[in-house]
């Protein structure tokens, strides 16, 4: 099971829970997240083999979304506002897809996906079979995922952020994190429609999941909508938070 911890509780009537990107952890949220401390429970997610959780050596990305839903379902009857970034937002999408809890109130896409591309999963479980293999190093993985995060904008303070996320996983976690990854391109594990109500953020020039993504998740979501950001970053959770919390607060009012 992952770890999660709470946070906040200014509104005991509302709660957010925070599912983070991969390779990654919940400090994705970490800019983002004592924000939110004033308007409800917040709830910080670190997925099985991730941060502070215990190792899950199984490869499957829907252990996830099975994860999150159990937090869910366990903050109820209070409503949840699900906020994920990159896979955590194919995650969450995915959960509002299949069969989502009673109390799960609204989503917020961040740089997220439906389902990847045949080719770009390939370049995923490459990378995790020369890194496994030991013909790449962890550095090196990491240099080109920064890359495409922040191809030109990133400030100080988010670059720090993902550096040190990065630096608390272990070859044998990142491996597993690629892998699992690049399982959300099989065609039985695409997000498909749903009816939670939905904000889908992006960059319109996002380097990893491009601003097609963004569209697709939007059109999945019957009650969602899409709004695009002017910027090349990925991790809009760490670079954008204003805008990430204005998403936030308009999905969540719309509940009240």
């Amino acid at each position: 099971m992952p770890v999660s911890r709470r946070s906040g509780g200014g509104n005991a009537r509302q709660a957010f829970v925070l599912v983070h990107c991969l390779p990654g952890d919940s400090a994705a949220f970490e800019l983002l997240a004592p924000r939110l401390a004033d308007e409800g429970t917040v709830v910080l997610v670190d997925l099985p083999d991730c941060g502070t959780s215990p190792d899950a050596h199984s490869l499957d990305p829907d252990d996830a979304v099975d994860d999150v839903r159990t937090i869910i379902a366990g903050l109820a009857p209070v409503p949840v506002v699900l906020v994920g970034v990159s896979f955590g937002a194919w995650a969450s999408a995915r959960l509002a897809s299949l069969a989502p809890p009673s109390n799960l109130a609204g989503l917020v896409l961040v740089g997220g996906l439906a389902g990847m591309r045949p080719v770009v999963a390939d370049a995923y479980r490459t990378m995790a079979t020369d890194l496994d293999a030991g013909r790449t190093e962890l550095p090196a993985v990491w240099q080109g995922l920064m890359a495409g995060c922040f191809p030109t904008e990133g400030t100080p303070e988010a670059r720090a952020s993902v550096n040190a996320m990065v630096g608390r996983i272990s070859r044998e976690r990142a491996v597993r994190a690629l892998h699992r990854v690049a399982g959300i391109a099989a065609d039985d594990r695409r997000a498909g429609a749903f009816e939670t109500p939905a904000v889908a953020l992006h960059a319109r020039h996002d380097a990893v999941t491009p601003l097609e993504d963004g569209v697709e998740l939007a059109r999945l979501g019957r009650h969602a909508r899409l709004e695009i950001i002017e910027s090349d970053a990925h991790l809009l959770t760490l670079t954008h938070v204003d805008a990430c919390l204005a998403a936030i607060r308009s999905v969540a009012l719309e509940q009240r």
